[in-house]
């Protein structure tokens, strides 16, 4: 008889992980040691499984499960903790700190997340705080200001509260003073970066390649975001794997170049790409690309099996050890749908539709894989979805591919020999083209709007998995099976 799955611990340990992490979020409020309840339950399963099997692997697992588990729900547990114990004081204080995010832009005025601010005040001193900022905002600027601040619940829905873990809102803001500029590396060089973008690129143009290649969308114009959203790709902005493997690419090509190779390239296109994703901001997705490119390309040069849903979950357990709250964000959330969904997938679509172009059917696999993956997190986070992103996918991406490789090679150029600055041009022509076909078609037309409760995505992801080709069932089940995520899609409209 057929196993049901192939045994991964890696897999195994990246769930007890998460099973931690839920479990605080959801009684830490109330009390930490709720968390030894659960531990001390698989405890007593693991020495019981050991005694019935006498198997040293089971103890192994079982050790392994308890230590994950606790690691997320003790790290959970003390942001909770911390979080609940700040009362947001009654008058107005006065408290410094630099900015950590930027994370929308309306009529001329920004909102940021201060971080780590410094305050006379016990329970502000160390908190991250969400402020009004008038004018531009940039990563690492210091800003000192008065407020009267307002306490933010820990579980508020919100996908930049709980990941960035922020105690208050400043509700009233009697000043706001920036007393410092960039001070950091990563700050700094993002800065000099669109800077440089900026002198050699039109206001339009610019905005969409700076967004294109560190992630920073609040230049580009409104309505064109929203169409591209409309259309399913605004994903292009958001720095992850795409990203990060098209910086990995151009530096393992330079080392391949200077004869460095094997494990050795493979340390030195991790560092580099790390330091890329401290520019672009340490984004979760980017994060989890660098931890996945390494592991894959370690793989390769050692010689070893490639497994991707080992890269993947063991990117996840780096990731959500530094930072457990981040499971709870939708950047978290739609990263690793995606890329566990291609993992899945991508695969089986190759062997549907094998009657297409080479690759044309690698895109098409690969493009549905993760449109399959994240369509109910969009359903919940932006109530839509688009029904053509497949396709505008297909369309959009070898061009975003393009845009970042000959805008990424002009620029180097150009700081080598700046007489040449035509050599965007053919980057203006791109982005207007792309602008100009957004604002002529309306992709509205193809959203399908509506809600998707929990349950109804629980369900979905449950029956996804199984009708995987991880999940070794019989036909005529998996058949059935792989019909149900649709079926529960149709509860969305």
């Amino acid at each position: 008889m057929r196993k049901l799955f192939n045994f991964r611990p890696i897999v195994f340990v990246g769930c007890s992980l998460v099973l931690g992490i839920i479990f605080s979020a959801a009684f830490s409020k109330y009390d930490i040691a709720y968390a030894l309840i659960p531990i001390a339950a698989i405890a007593i399963a693991t020495i019981v499984a050991f005694i019935v099997n006498g198997k040293k692997k089971c103890l192994a697992f079982g050790v392994f499960a308890m230590i994950s588990f606790a690691v997320g729900a003790l790290r959970t547990g003390l942001i909770v903790n911390d979080n609940l114990i700040r009362l947001a004081p009654e008058e107005a204080v006065t408290f410094s700190g630099r900015v950590e995010t930027v994370f929308s832009c309306d009529n001329g005025a920004e909102r940021v997340i201060l971080k780590n601010v410094k305050c006379s005040d016990p329970t502000v001193e160390g908190a991250n705080v969400l402020c009004g900022i008038t004018g531009k905002a940039e990563v690492g600027e210091e800003y000192t200001v008065t407020a009267t601040l307002e306490k933010i619940s820990f579980d508020t829905v919100d996908n930049f509260y709980f990941p960035q873990v922020v105690s208050f809102k400043a509700r009233k803001t009697v000043s706001c003073v920036k007393t410092g500029s960039v001070g950091d590396f990563f700050s700094a060089t993002r800065i000099r970066l669109k800077t440089e973008l900026a002198n050699r690129l039109d206001g339009e143009t610019s905005a969409f390649i700076t967004a294109l290649i560190i992630g920073d969308s609040n230049g580009i114009d409104p309505e064109l975001y929203s169409g591209l959203r409309s259309a399913g790709v605004a994903h292009i902005f958001a720095v992850s794997g795409l990203h990060i493997g098209f910086f990995a690419i151009i530096v393992t090509a330079v080392l391949s170049l200077i004869g460095i190779r094997r494990l050795k390239k493979d340390i030195v296109v991790l560092v580099l790409t790390f330091l890329y994703s401290g520019v672009c901001g340490f984004s979760v997705s980017s994060i989890r690309a660098v931890v996945m490119c390494f592991i894959l390309g370690a793989e390769y040069s050692l010689g070893l099996k490639k497994d991707m849903l080992n890269a993947i979950f063991l990117s996840m357990i780096v990731v959500l050890t530094a930072f457990p709250a981040s499971l709870f964000s939708y950047g978290f959330l739609l990263s690793y749908s995606a890329i566990a969904s291609i993992a899945l997938f991508n695969a089986t679509f190759k062997d549907v539709f094998s009657f297409m172009p080479d690759k044309l059917r690698n895109a098409f696999s690969v493009a549905l894989a993760a449109f399959i993956g994240t369509a109910p997190i969009l359903a919940i986070m932006l109530r839509e979805v688009s029904l053509i992103t497949v396709l505008t996918n297909i369309v959009v991406l070898p061009i975003a591919v393009f845009l970042y490789y000959y805008t990424f090679a002009a620029l180097l150029f150009t700081l080598v020999v700046p007489y040449f600055g035509f050599v965007f041009t053919i980057s203006d022509l791109v982005v207007k083209m792309i602008s100009g076909v957004t604002s002529a078609i309306d992709f509205d037309n193809f959203i399908l709007r509506g809600e998707l409760t929990y349950f109804n995505t629980a369900f979905y992801y449950t029956t996804l998995v199984f009708s995987s080709e991880k999940i070794n069932l019989n036909r005529k089940i998996k058949r059935i099976v792989s019909v149900m995520p649709a079926a529960s899609l149709i509860l969305f409209v």
